[in-house]
């Protein structure tokens, strides 16, 4: 079934609407991505993120937090992500012993390109096996930057 989002006015199947079951056919009146993009817009603004610090902090919230910890779904998508995310996986772990063992120095030791105090280091090189010491130590805004930029 066909139908228009409210927003952008283009036509899409049911399946590209998030679910409410308060609407007709189950589904909101505004597609996903119109959905998104007003969330992500929400989440810029200080109320918005102070409406998500309350939500986090009520004990609904966190019952649900502690019940998917526990779940099989949560297993499965750390299984996902850890099988496609291997390399990276592990030159994090090499850079950590490379902490631990002294042969790197702890990045908040250190200085950002832009002048600020490093928190991480960045795999400037890619995660291959060669390259997973290969690390520049960034703070986070330019890590988020970086990972922004490149993908």
């Amino acid at each position: 079934m066909i139908r228009q989002c409210k927003k952008c006015e283009n036509l899409y199947d049911l399946s590209e609407f998030k679910k409410q079951a308060g609407c007709k056919h189950g589904v909101g009146y505004v597609c996903k991505l119109c959905a998104n993009s007003r969330e992500a817009a929400r989440m810029r603004t200080p109320e918005g993120r102070e409406g998500n610090r309350r939500k986090a902090k009520t004990e609904a919230f966190r019952r649900a937090q502690a019940k998917f910890r526990k779940s099989d779904k949560r297993k499965a998508i750390l299984a996902r992500y850890n099988a496609k995310n291997a390399e990276k996986l592990k030159a994090r772990s090499a850079v950590n012993h490379a902490i631990r063992d002294g042969k790197l120095p702890d990045p908040t030791t250190l200085r950002c390109e832009c002048g600020k105090s490093a928190m991480e280091y960045h795999h400037h090189k890619g995660y291959d096996e060669s390259n997973r010491l290969e690390v520049i130590p960034v703070c986070v805004e330019c890590h988020g930057l970086d990972r922004r930029n490149t993908g």
